[in-house]
């Protein structure tokens, strides 16, 4: 009777836990987009997710006053993020896996400058490619594109 109540109680728990859903500080951060897509890997390790969130005009001060959005810098290193997540992009493409992003993505790395700005994420300890997640927002076109991959 009690292992039945105890897997009873797990049960509601991970039910509960399932039903929770995660929301992202960078976009809640934003005033809301207007519209979002999203190729995202189900993997558990291993995994390469893009998205592309477009904006009405927003203020520059929303951005300015961002607490995690920084004005473009180095256009250079946000390149190299780029260049390393295209490598994947490819690899998807080869292993004819993960078919949504390989179709549908068509990054332009010649819009970033510096009028733009970044917010850029890694796993402490580890190679800067190993896991990162790479927010870019274009001022020109209002949008946000979200890149992340964890090999």
């Amino acid at each position: 009777m009690r292992k039945r109540i105890t897997g009873m109680l797990l049960g509601m728990l991970m039910l509960l836990l399932w039903g929770c859903s995660y929301t992202d500080p960078v976009i809640a951060s934003l005033p809301e987009y207007q519209e979002k897509v999203l190729y995202l890997d189900d993997g558990f390790q291993d995994y390469t997710d893009y998205g592309i969130y477009t904006y009405d005009p927003l203020d520059k001060a929303v951005l300015r006053e961002n607490i995690y959005l920084e004005p473009v810098t180095d256009v250079e290193d946000i390149r190299t993020y780029i260049e390393d997540f295209e490598k994947w992009v490819e690899v998807h493409r080869e292993n004819n896996s993960h078919p949504e992003l390989v179709a549908a993505y068509a990054f332009d790395p010649t819009i970033i400058d510096s009028r733009d700005y970044i917010y850029i994420k890694t796993k402490e300890g580890l190679d800067k490619f190993h896991n990162y997640t790479l927010y870019f927002f274009d001022v020109d076109t209002n949008t946000l594109y979200y890149f992340h991959n964890n090999i």
